[in-house]
């Protein structure tokens, strides 16, 4: 399996100084996978590689669906970005 691309428009959100709360951004408090790709900017199938190799955002499976808390995801840009 080769590595999806997984940059997208959440680095620069990260890196301009400006405020980096997912809820001020578009990011509901609870999005489903498409949701959370398309406010990354990335591939469903990349947000799938990233969390089966354990680099992805925590995820709730409720229901039949993951979903992705907005806190969750800023803890996840956060240690990405100090990487």
């Amino acid at each position: 399996m080769t590595r999806p691309d997984v940059t997208g428009p959440a680095r620069s959100l990260r890196a301009d100084g400006k405020c980096q709360c997912a809820a001020c951004h578009g990011l509901s408090e609870w999005s489903t996978s498409a949701e959370l790709c398309a406010w990354l900017g990335i591939e469903v199938t990349a947000l799938y590689w990233l969390r089966s190799t354990g680099q992805g955002p925590r995820g709730h499976k409720i229901g039949k669906e993951t979903k992705y808390r907005a806190r969750d995801v800023e803890t996840w840009l956060a240690t990405r970005a100090e990487s």
